[in-house]
């Protein structure tokens, strides 16, 4: 039996995308799209504004939208069952910890990015930085597009952490201009030597195949918070 799926938002272009992909599955069904917001046009069919108006409540919701929109979909899951893929950026510690609260009940996964290479290259970076001695230190460059609201981004924080992990975390520098989706590079320096690491994403269908994993795990998984790695390695 295909797995019931509901993507949030109405006309996003992630949402668009992943709503396309979701229904190009033969294990997913889309069950709906979730509008947390008042809707901009009249009512369309599928398209619903809150979990409780769903017929039935979903296995699992995806939600890239925005940070408001979120808290208002983790807010409805304390009290609707359902699995959650949040990839939304800018979320507050305020926020997080309602991620965090509902994930006692619910299974949440959350990544910053949902770039399967994205979370290879995470752990590299953690594996580099562990077997090289003290005297290489490195900086991280996010690169996103004008509209993107958070700087560092959410991913650059975690190639931070990843270095940082056994040594000084990196100081990361944020670029916002033009309409590129996302770049994210770790440079590092030693005695006599430099190396540089880059993941570009040039379409948002790169994080089509990570999104899908997460659904697939989420569906199955116990109440908790999940990673990216836990789909892909699970």
């Amino acid at each position: 039996m295909a797995l019931p799926t509901v993507v949030c938002g109405r006309n996003g272009r992630m949402a668009n995308l992943l709503a396309g992909a979701v229904r190009d599955t033969t294990d997913l069904a889309l069950a709906g799209r979730l509008c947390l917001r008042d809707p901009a046009g009249p009512p369309a069919d599928g398209v619903f504004t809150s979990l409780a108006a769903l017929p039935a409540a979903p296995a699992v919701v995806v939600d890239f939208t925005h940070r408001a929109g979120t808290v208002r979909l983790l807010r409805a899951a304390e009290d609707t069952p359902c699995a959650l893929v949040v990839g939304t950026s800018g979320l507050t510690g305020t926020d997080q910890a309602l991620l965090r609260r509902v994930a006692r009940r619910r299974p949440v996964l959350q990544a910053a990015n949902f770039s399967p290479v994205m979370a290879l290259l995470r752990r590299f970076v953690g594996e580099l930085a562990q077997a090289l001695d003290d005297r290489w230190d490195a900086a991280v460059v996010d690169v996103h597009h004008a509209r993107k609201v958070d700087a560092p981004s959410a991913t650059a924080s975690a190639l931070a952490r990843a270095w940082g992990t056994t040594r000084a975390a990196p100081p990361v520098s944020s670029l916002r201009f033009g309409d590129a989706v996302s770049e994210h590079r770790l440079l590092a320096g030693g005695a006599g030597e430099q190396i540089e690491l880059a993941h570009r994403v040039n379409e948002r269908s790169a994080f089509v195949p990570g999104v899908l994993a997460a659904v697939r795990f989420a569906g199955r998984a116990a109440p908790g918070l999940y990673s990216l790695e836990d789909a892909l390695c699970g």
